[in-house]
Formats: structure tokens, C-alpha cells, sequence
């Protein structure tokens, strides 16, 4: 038995790189052994903690590995009707971060598919409420209690006030369903919306700060920021009066760092606006943009205008 405990020793701290030398091969036959092992058995060794770890990390990252696969095959299709020349590869970078993105932070993953929904379903009413308005989405509504606050029909209200009834949280989760994970960078040169552009969604800033501003003599000139950092909150949406009222952006609309943000597509920002509860934010909406981006924005572009 003792004599097996120093062989098993010997092995492990000869596969473990360590070799304390108290044990040493002595004759022809042990060198040859030890030579045996220090040349394959160093090599299995790192082989299987290799695999170890690669199956840890395939472990963490299990959730996504049925999307990459998917968005593998969809980006390869697309290099077909390129004449087989692959995408390039800032372009497929681009593609991967915001589809990495997206499955990160997607608050709706878990009631996506059918039997998903069907459980989702077969909760009563206000347990369905609470998942999405109470759980999922209930820092996103905090940050944005003021912009919901007119649901209620009353100029002076709280906003827990302002969703107790069943009609008011409805509309709220339908809103919120709505949401997708959006962010862009300033380093990557993104724009949020650009000036007299169409719009294609809403957007609501949830981290970071964006430069609002305008095209003047073919320079960009910003006249504000909306900031939603822990120091400081300066709230406002980007593209929700120009879809409730069909126009283009007037403004340019440009990340100044990292910013995290909630994207509605302007179909389904406008269908759930349609709501009763809807039509009473338009007014908010119209007296914010008015006096929070447009009329601040009018005076600084004057004001750049007269210096040239």
C-alpha cells in the first residue's frame, strides 16, 4: 500500500509540472518510465484540463450557443447573393455585438416562444402584470414614472397612482412588450437618428449620454445632452412626437459614450398609442418635445447662426 501512494505521488507531481525531486526515477527502467510520462503524459494532461475548462466556459455561455449558430448560417446565406464573397468583417462585428447585445439584455426571452406564452397565459391577469410591470421592466417604469404619469387622466397624480387599475397596467404591458434592447457607441461612429431622416423606432435612453444637436454650415453643433448617468438625469425620448405626428427627425441624435437604451419600432409604438390610455400621453408628449428639445434647440442654432 505505501508502496502505491508513492508511485500515484510521484505520477501527480510529475503530470503536475511540480516535481518536488524527492522521488526520482533511478534505474534504466524508471528513466525510461519517467521519460514516457514527462513526454505524453504532460501532453494528456494539459489535453484534459483543456477540455475541463472549455466545457466551463461552453457551460456559461450555453444560453446563446443555438443563436451564434443560427446568425452563422444567416450571415454565410447572405454571402451567397454576393457572389460568394463574405461580408466584411467590421460589418460581421457589427452584426455579432448587436445580436450579443440583444440576447443579453432581451427581458422578454423567457415568454417568447409557445411554451413560453402558454404558461405566461395561463396565469391569471394581474400575475402577468406583476411579472412584467412589478419584475421585468420596473427600473425601466421607475426611470420613466413622469413620461407615464398623464395614463392616468388626472393632471396631478403619483404614478403608483396612475397604473392601479386593470385598463391603465394593460396598456403598460403591452408598452413594455414592445421594448427591445438597443445600444451604440461613439466610438463606432453610430448614430442614434439622424437629422431629417425618416424614423424607424422610439427610443428610450436607459445609461449613458447623447448629444442632441443640428447640421450648420456642414459642421454638427450640439445644443444638449440627455444624460442618464447615477449623478445626473436629464430625461427626454428620442423620435416620440416625430412618429405620433409622422414627420422626419429634425434633430441629430449621436451617442457622446456608451449608452444603453429600450428601441419600439414606430408601427408599434404608434398601434399602442392608439389606446384611449395612449391618446392621453400625446399631449405630454408634444408640450415636452416642444419646450425640453425643440425650442432650446431652435435658440442655440439662432444663436450659432448669428455668430457665423
Amino acid at each position: 500500500m505505501d508502496y502505491m501512494i508513492k508511485v500515484l505521488y510521484f505520477a501527480l507531481t510529475t503530470l503536475s509540472t511540480i516535481g518536488y525531486g524527492d522521488f526520482h526515477p533511478v534505474s534504466i527502467q524508471e528513466r525510461g518510465l519517467a521519460a514516457f510520462i514527462l513526454l505524453f503524459g504532460v501532453a494528456m494532461f494539459s489535453f484534459i484540463m483543456g477540455q475541463f475548462i472549455e466545457i466551463l466556459m461552453n457551460y456559461k455561455s450555453l444560453w446563446k450557443v443555438g443563436h451564434h449558430k443560427d446568425l452563422s448560417k444567416w450571415i454565410a446565406l447572405l454571402s451567397r447573393f454576393n457572389n460568394g464573397n463574405p461580408l466584411n468583417k467590421d460589418l460581421i462585428t457589427k452584426i455579432e455585438d448587436f445580436f450579443d447585445y440583444y440576447w443579453q439584455n432581451n427581458r422578454l426571452a423567457a415568454i417568447q416562444n409557445e411554451t413560453d406564452l402558454r404558461f405566461m397565459d395561463e396565469l391569471p391577469y394581474y400575475v402577468q402584470g406583476e411579472i412584467i410591470i412589478d419584475y421585468l421592466f420596473t427600473d425601466f417604469l421607475y426611470i420613466y414614472r413622469s413620461y407615464f404619469r398623464p395614463i392616468s387622466g388626472r393632471d396631478k397624480t403619483s404614478f403608483d397612482d396612475a397604473i392601479q387599475s386593470r385598463k391603465q397596467r394593460g396598456f403598460l404591458v403591452e408598452f413594455v412588450k414592445c421594448l427591445e434592447p438597443r445600444f451604440y457607441l461613439q466610438a463606432n461612429n453610430d448614430v442614434i437618428q439622424d437629422q431629417y431622416e425618416e424614423i424607424f423606432e422610439v427610443v428610450y435612453v436607459t445609461k449613458g449620454v447623447v448629444g442632441v444637436g443640428y447640421r450648420l454650415f456642414n459642421e454638427i453643433f450640439y445644443g444638449m445632452q440627455i444624460v442618464m448617468t447615477k449623478q445626473k438625469k436629464m430625461i427626454s425620448v428620442i423620435n416620440d412626437y416625430s412618429s405620433l405626428y409622422n414627420k422626419c427627425s429634425e434633430f441629430l441624435y449621436q451617442p457622446i459614450d456608451h449608452v444603453e437604451a429600450f428601441g419600439m419600432r414606430k408601427e408599434n409604438f404608434n398601434k399602442v398609442m392608439k389606446d384611449q390610455i395612449g391618446k392621453r400621453m400625446k399631449k405630454s408628449i408634444a408640450k415636452n418635445y416642444k419646450y425640453k428639445i425643440q425650442e432650446p434647440l431652435h435658440e442655440h442654432r439662432n444663436e450659432m447662426a448669428g455668430k457665423f
